[in-house]
Formats: structure tokens, C-alpha cells, sequence
């Protein structure tokens, strides 16, 4: 009893390191928006085209998720061979250091520091396949997939607060010495906290297997053997369609209300909210609920057949009363599944090897989020409903595959 109740204790640094990571990737688009869309503070000089600006903007915003591609698998084989709390503290000081520099390029309105910042940031940016690593550690099975749960709502709370603290701390009406670079100081101090926090009250759930060589192309590495490793080849398979999918249909939503709709900035804001909501609702009352009754391979299937339809209802709906409910019961499935699959990532995963297995599944969800946007942007040139088309195709070809995947495993459970 004693051990399970430390044990629980030690989710606790997880969640607030997951929470205050996702704060620092949504705190910055309040900040690089008017700075480079609008060229607020004069940063790229006046003869830059609003072509140019819009080019440097996705650059800028596409460094760190390129950047974590790169990075996390080799930060959750480093937690592999090192143990989880030496590499997590190093990627706490990472991210501080990468937001110092951000915020160094703001004030000497230097480019080259904002983009090294952010590189730094991505490539540090292990928190998420270490944490996850961490529980798979600590907890038995029943309370595994309700863990990772809670691993999804700390960064999705983190992710929708991000935007708003930072338009909040950047704003001289409210804070009289607030500047554009004070989202980045306060992440970089908020970072070194969470290190402190680490430090102190974090067990070591693992301490290494001292294993393979780690170097520059360990990243590559690990996503190959993840998509040619039988055990989780179809799994790997299976998650980046959903999650490119997945995180395509979230990212074009805004731009789907303004084009059908006219829906305004505000409404769109509280419409993406209600989704954040829904989301952390499913998770925390539901999934326990859920998991209880159903296996975390069947939830995957149910939860991955039903949202091609429930996207597609979205696209075909013409009646905006309509999209607010829809939202609502669409977060059960996308947030059931997020955690089927990285649970079922882990369930085939040798212990030694979690920290990998669970970098490769974080590289894939940075490729989708660079990837994403970009698709929905070349396809939205031709209208505005082939986004939707293309991701109703991907997730459909993503339950496909999982139901051929779920009858595979139930012949080998048989036989």
C-alpha cells in the first residue's frame, strides 16, 4: 500500500513537468505572431514583403517540432541507458536555455538567437517520452493506460492556457513592465523551478540499462527499427496516421469556421476551448471508467472507427449548432485513442527499451504537427473542403489497419 501510494505520489513532478512544457509551446504564438506577421518591433527591417514574413513565421514555428523529431527519440534512449531523472532534468535545462536565448534574440532583435532557441528547445524536448517512460516504470497494468491518461491532460490543459498566459503576460495594460520576451523569461524561470521540483521530489523510477552507443543518428535509428521491429511496426503504422490525421483535422479547424461560417477570432477561441474541455473530461471521468470493461487494443479499434465519421460529420454539417455539440463528443474518441495506442506501444516494448519506444511514438507526433499544417495548406489552394477529405482518408486507412492489426494479435492469443 505504501509503495503505490509513493508510487502515485511521483506522477505528481510528471504531470506539472508535462503541464508547464505544453504552457511554453502554446506561450509563444501571442508573441511570434505580431512580431513577424506584423513586424511589431522592427525585427526583419521594413523592406521585408508580408511573403517573406509569413515564410520566416513557418520557419520560426516549424524549427521546434522538426527539431523534436530529431530529438526525442534520442532523449528517451538516453533515459534508457542514463535513467529517467538525470535526462529529464537535462531536458528541463534545455528548454530554459533554449527560451533564454529566444528571448535574447527579442531584445537585440536577433533572428539567428530566436531560431537557435527554438531549436534548442525542440531538440531537449523529452519531457513527454520520458514522463510517459517514468509511468510505464512505476505503474502495474490496470493503472497504466488512466496514467498516460493524465500524462494527455496535463499537456493538453498546458497546450490551451499557453496562448492566453502569454498574450496575458505580454500585456503593458495589465502588467506596467511586461514586455514581448517576458513569456520566454517566465518559462525559462518556470523550467529551472520544475527542475528544483525534479530534484527534490522525484524518485528515480529507472536507473539505466547502460546499454547501446547513442549518437547523432540514434534518432533515425530508432523510428526505422520502430517501423520495422514486427511488434510495433503496425502500430507505428497505425499511430502516425492517426495522429496526422488527427492533429491536421484540430490544426484546420480555425480556418474551416472562418471560411464556412465567418466565425470570429473570439468565438473560435471559446469553440476550441470547449474541445480542450471535452477533451480533459473524457480522460479524467471517462477513461476509467472505460478501460475497466474494455481492453486497451479494442479501444484503440472502436475509438480509431469512429472518427473519420465523426470528422466527416463535422465537414458535412451545415448548421453551427450543430459543429459546438459534435466538438464535444468527438474529444471522447481522439483522446481514448491517443492513450490505446501508447499504452499498446508499451505493452509490446521490453522495459529496458520504453524510453525508446516511447521517443519514437513523440518523434512521430512532431513529424505529424510539422507535416500537418503544411498539407492542410497546400490542399486548401485547391477548396476548403479537401483538408477535410484528406484527413476522413487518412484516419479511415488508420482503423483499417488497426482492425487488421487487433485480428492479428487475437489469431496469436488463440493459437
Amino acid at each position: 500500500m505504501a509503495t503505490q501510494k509513493r508510487d502515485s505520489l511521483l506522477v505528481i513532478p510528471l504531470f506539472v513537468t508535462i503541464f508547464l512544457d505544453a504552457i511554453g509551446l502554446g506561450i509563444i504564438f501571442p508573441v511570434f505572431t505580431p512580431v513577424f506577421l506584423h513586424n511589431s518591433i522592427g525585427l526583419l527591417g521594413h523592406d521585408i514583403t508580408g511573403q517573406a514574413r509569413q515564410i520566416i513565421f513557418g520557419s520560426i514555428i516549424a524549427a521546434y517540432p522538426l527539431a523534436m523529431f530529431l530529438g526525442a527519440p534520442v532523449m528517451g534512449a538516453l533515459s534508457d541507458k542514463y535513467g529517467r531523472k538525470k535526462i529529464l532534468l537535462l531536458s528541463l535545462l534545455g528548454n530554459a536555455v533554449g527560451f533564454l536565448l529566444s528571448a535574447l534574440g527579442l531584445m537585440l532583435h536577433d533572428l539567428l538567437l530566436i531560431f537557435t532557441g527554438r531549436i534548442i528547445s525542440g531538440v531537449t524536448a523529452g519531457n513527454i517520452p520520458i514522463a510517459q517512460a517514468a509511468i510505464v516504470d512505476i505503474s502495474p497494468e490496470e493503472k497504466k493506460g488512466i496514467r498516460l491518461g493524465l500524462i494527455s491532460v496535463a499537456n493538453g490543459i498546458g497546450f490551451t492556457c499557453g496562448p492566453i498566459i502569454g498574450g496575458l503576460v505580454s500585456d503593458t495594460n495589465l502588467i506596467p513592465h511586461a514586455t514581448i520576451y517576458s513569456p520566454f523569461l517566465l518559462i525559462a524561470f518556470l523550467s529551472l523551478l520544475n527542475m528544483m521540483l525534479i530534484g527534490f521530489y522525484f524518485v528515480e523510477s529507472y536507473i539505466g540499462n547502460g546499454g547501446e552507443v547513442i549518437d547523432v543518428l540514434t534518432g533515425f535509428k530508432n523510428i526505422y527499427s520502430g517501423f520495422i521491429n514486427p511488434k510495433t511496426s503496425m502500430l507505428a503504422v497505425i499511430f502516425f496516421l492517426y495522429i496526422l490525421g488527427y492533429l491536421g483535422f484540430f490544426q484546420y479547424i480555425p480556418v474551416f469556421l472562418t471560411l464556412k461560417f465567418g466565425t470570429k477570432a473570439p468565438i473560435i477561441g471559446d469553440f476550441m476551448g470547449l474541445y480542450a474541455l471535452s477533451f480533459t473530461v473524457s480522460l479524467v471521468v471517462l477513461l476509467p471508467i472505460i478501460t475497466k470493461r474494455v481492453g486497451m487494443l479494442p479501444l484503440m479499434v472502436i475509438s480509431l472507427m469512429m472518427q473519420p465519421i465523426f470528422v466527416l460529420l463535422f465537414f458535412i454539417f451545415n448548421n453551427y449548432i450543430y459543429n459546438w455539440i459534435l466538438i464535444v463528443v468527438m474529444a471522447i474518441p481522439f483522446s481514448f485513442c491517443y492513450v490505446a495506442c501508447i499504452t499498446n506501444f508499451s505493452n509490446v516494448t521490453k522495459a529496458e527499451d520504453q524510453g525508446k519506444i516511447m521517443g519514437v511514438a513523440a518523434s512521430l507526433c512532431a513529424l505529424a504537427w510539422g507535416v500537418g499544417p503544411i498539407l492542410s495548406g497546400l490542399f486548401d489552394t485547391i477548396g476548403f473542403t479537401i483538408p477535410m477529405i484528406f484527413f476522413v482518408v487518412i484516419l479511415s486507412f488508420s482503423f483499417i489497419f488497426s482492425l487488421h492489426y487487433y485480428k492479428r494479435m487475437a489469431k496469436q492469443t488463440t493459437s
